[in-house]
């Protein structure tokens, strides 16, 4: 899928293309692009809105669109009046980049800049009033015109754009990819560079790594802090809980059987603490996951955990059975006498 950028409208980005893009185009690994309104662009005077273009802009269909030059163009500042678009298709919200683009042809691309070289392009100054014509050579004259010759064309109109920005390309297997990355780079005839998605947005992680391992040591302490609090609870219970524990040995409990208790008081808090976690981040992405997708772009998808969060929630359970151990261990401590005799 061929790609030609350069040009913008009011700040959104045009892609020259094909509408083979609208077929071939995935997102999210299985999202296809549909149109909430109209159709592709076939025609070099055509051109197809993201959703986000039309929101924005109060765009619909058979508006008309005038490009201009550069990515951060200014309305009436270097526009392609001369080739007006109109708009015949709007996609339905993907809340990816493509919801910011506009989508002409290629042929729409080469009309745009070749009715423009024969117009004169914006270069060319403004005659002022009373200036004199340029002079004319001696012996010049105009090009003769053959006879029964065509009129010369308003622009120069060709069955393959001149240039390209990039082009979309598809391999079956992993050995095919890296070998036409290879083949590419090493072309000499044009200087070319081949780009793997998935390598590249691996590199990018990479480089963020730093932060992600900074949330992770936030999190960290979050639970520590949070097993500590449970800690200081328990523990300070016991104060409360001594007569409990002595009739509880009275009656024939063994202290193992004490000790039992109390790690499985701190394991089932813990316990409930992660279930509350899980079902709270669960909603909250539900919930939420439309408003972030559609102000970032960012997809929150809803699933089960991966492995390495069940990973997580396999530590903090340990975690909580091992504090768990220390208000045991001064139960398991304390004599039955202790527990008994009354404090004045």
């Amino acid at each position: 899928m061929p790609l030609v950028i350069g040009d913008s409208h009011r700040g959104f980005r045009v892609l020259g293309t094909t509408p083979d893009l609208f077929v071939h185009w995935r997102y999210r690994s299985s999202g296809r692009l549909t149109f909430a309104q109209g159709a592709a662009m076939t025609t070099p005077d055509q051109v197809v809105l993201g959703s986000e273009v039309a929101e924005r802009l109060g765009y619909a269909l058979g508006a008309t669109v005038v490009v201009g030059h550069g990515l951060n163009a200014v309305a009436g500042l270097g526009d392609h009046d001369a080739h007006p678009f109109t708009v015949v298709g709007i996609l339905e919200r993907t809340f990816t980049p493509l919801d910011r683009a506009l989508f002409v042809t290629l042929d729409g691309i080469e009309a745009m800049h070749d009715e423009e070289e024969a117009d004169g392009g914006h270069d060319a100054p403004p005659a002022m009033p009373g200036a004199e014509a340029p002079p004319v050579m001696p012996g010049a004259s105009a090009p003769p015109v053959m006879p029964g010759a065509p009129p010369a064309p308003a622009f120069r109109f060709d069955d393959e754009p001149r240039a390209l920005s990039a082009f979309l390309v598809g391999t079956k297997t992993r050995y095919e990819t890296l070998l036409l990355k290879r083949e590419i780079d090493q072309y000499r005839p044009e200087p070319l560079t081949a780009v793997i998605p998935g390598v590249t947005l691996a590199e990018l992680w990479k480089t963020l790594g730093a932060v992600e391992g900074g949330l992770r040591l936030v999190g960290a302490f979050t639970v520590v802090i949070g097993l500590l609090g449970m800690l200081v609870a328990l523990y300070s219970s016991l104060e409360a809980r001594r007569r409990e524990m002595a009739v509880l040995r009275a009656v024939g409990a063994r202290p193992a059987t004490i000790v039992a208790l109390l790690v499985l008081e701190s394991g089932l808090v813990t316990l409930v603490g992660c279930l509350l976690g899980l079902a709270l981040v669960t909603v909250g992405i539900a919930a939420l996951s439309g408003w972030i997708e559609s102000r970032t772009g960012v997809h929150l998808a809803l699933g089960w955990p991966a492995p390495a969060e069940w990973g997580y929630v396999a530590a903090t359970l340990a975690a909580g059975l091992a504090i768990g151990l220390v208000p045991a261990w001064r139960a398991y401590r304390s004599s039955l006498a202790d527990g008994l005799s009354p404090r004045l």
